[in-house]
């Protein structure tokens, strides 16, 4: 998980510790109304700096029993919210972990990465695998190359319009390659390596020397 979203799941889990602690122990409820200021301040924080996910609305709703525990004083409604909190920490936790938004390892050369995606088309051959047989092939390629050290627009790590609701935190995944920055003047010459999928299979890489 990123770092504001870990610190978001932890507060969680120390809101019901010490809300359990202090409420059954005739705690002070303003030290309930700190924690949910603190919390709310937390979550919004978490959403404009690293961007919202589903997978952390347990966290983000954690306000909800927190606003009953610092009004409420019945035994079962304030441990049904402590209970709330300790699911909430929970789930948030184990959705955050089984979809994570990972980071990609930095490249270590001198350059900068570019990138840029193709749509090609060939108008003189036909798609034998089309539902239309008058359909042309086409094909979809994304090339990256050394580039100049300049300042770009962040390539994304898979196009945001193929998201579905499962996979919509790899939107936050950044990458190190930047879109159409120019060419770097050096190398001259560098290796080619294609990357390919058949049918579905896993991409098989194929060397080709400069």
């Amino acid at each position: 998980m990123r770092p504001l979203e870990l610190l978001l799941v932890a507060g969680t889990f120390v809101a019901a510790v010490i809300s359990a602690f202090y409420f059954w122990r005739t705690g002070p409820p303003w030290l309930i109304r700190l924690i949910l200021i603190s919390g709310g301040v937390l979550a919004a924080s978490q959403i404009l700096w690293e961007g919202w996910r589903w997978q952390m609305l347990p966290a983000y709703v954690a306000a909800v029993p927190l606003i009953f525990l610092s009004s409420a004083r019945n035994p079962l409604t304030l441990s049904l919210s402590i209970a709330s909190l300790v699911a909430s920490f929970f789930v948030s936790a184990a959705l955050g972990y089984m979809f994570p938004v990972f980071r990609l390892p930095k490249p270590r050369g001198p350059y900068q990465v570019g990138t840029f995606a193709r749509h090609l088309i060939d108008r003189r051959r036909r798609e034998r695998h089309a539902s239309s047989s008058q359909a042309s092939r086409e094909l979809m390629i994304q090339v990256w190359y050394p580039a100049k050290n300049v300042a770009g627009l962040r390539a994304w790590y898979r196009d945001p319009r193929m998201n579905t609701a499962k996979s919509y935190h790899l939107r936050w995944v950044k990458t190190n390659s930047f879109w159409d920055l120019p060419p770097a003047d050096e190398p001259r010459e560098f290796p080619v390596l294609l990357f390919f999928t058949v049918l579905g299979r896993i991409p098989q890489p194929e060397y080709f020397p400069g």
